[in-house]
């Protein structure tokens, strides 16, 4: 008998410590101390060799692309699903950076995006290339 009612108050008092625990992590969250949505920055994701910064507004995306795979490239073009307009640029050289602006998009300020791109580009040997890419990042 005395080992069922010692087992029965190890549970409870475990029980009543969980409750608590949880109560905390309630609170906690209702006051927002887990959101992070705003703090998470804007991440622009490339093929290998290329480096890329994104910002977006509510109705262009604008890429800063950093050229860093040994070659020089030409007839540089960036689309992004959901957006009417492709980003183009005529050449991009080793170890450069040059903005290409996508238009035709159509975002609310403050919302939240992830995207997938194509990544388009020629090698100056004359191979063209369509490498998938993504993004995410806060309209502002």
């Amino acid at each position: 008998m005395k080992k069922g009612q010692a087992a029965m108050e190890f549970l409870m008092t475990y029980g009543w410590a969980i409750l608590v625990v949880l109560a905390a992590i309630a609170a906690l969250a209702y006051f927002g101390i887990f959101n992070v949505k705003g703090n998470a920055p804007d991440q622009c994701y490339l093929p290998t060799g290329y480096q890329c910064q994104v910002q977006a507004t509510t109705n262009q995306i604008v890429f800063r692309i950093t050229n860093g795979a040994g070659v020089d490239l030409t007839n540089v073009n960036i689309t992004v699903d959901g957006c009417t307009g492709v980003g183009t640029l005529s050449s991009l050289n080793n170890d450069a950076k040059a903005d290409i602006t996508v238009t035709g998009c159509s975002f609310t300020k403050g919302q939240k995006i992830k995207k997938t791109l194509i990544f388009g580009y020629t090698e100056v040997d004359g191979f063209s290339h369509n490498k998938p890419g993504s993004l995410i990042a806060v309209v502002e």
